[in-house]
C-alpha cells in the first residue's frame, strides 16, 4: 500500500503484474518533473496503471534509487507468482502400472 494525498491506496499484486523503467517524451512541458527517473506498475486484471517518480541529489543516485524499486516490486511479483504454483516436476517415463504410457516419445 501507498500514501496518495489523504488515502491509502492498497495494490493486489498477482503474475499478471508488470514493473518497468520508463521517462518522459522529450515533448512533455513540465520542466519540474522532467528531473525525475520515472517507473511504472501495470495491474493488467485490474486494468490499473500507476506511476512512480524517484528525485535524488544526482541523477545517478536517482537512477539507482529507480532501479531498487523496480527491481524490489519485481522480486515481490515474483514471490506471489511462485506462491501460487508449487514446486513440481514433469516426467515423461513410463509407468509400468499404467500400460498406456509404454509408448510415451
Amino acid at each position: 500500500s501507498f500514501q496518495h494525498a489523504d488515502d491509502t491506496v492498497s495494490v493486489a499484486l498477482s503474475p499478471f503484474t508488470l514493473v518497468r523503467n520508463c521517462k518522459f517524451q522529450e515533448t512533455y512541458s513540465n520542466v519540474s518533473l522532467m528531473d525525475l527517473k520515472i517507473f511504472k506498475l501495470s495491474l493488467f486484471t485490474q486494468n490499473l496503471c500507476y506511476y512512480f517518480g524517484v528525485r535524488a541529489g544526482d541523477d545517478q543516485q536517482a537512477e539507482d534509487e529507480r532501479q531498487r524499486w523496480v527491481l524490489e516490486i519485481a522480486r515481490a511479483v515474483q514471490l506471489v507468482t511462485q506462491s501460487l504454483f508449487p514446486p513440481f516436476r514433469i516426467s515423461c517415463e513410463p509407468m509400468e502400472s499404467v500400460v498406456t504410457t509404454l509408448r510415451r516419445l
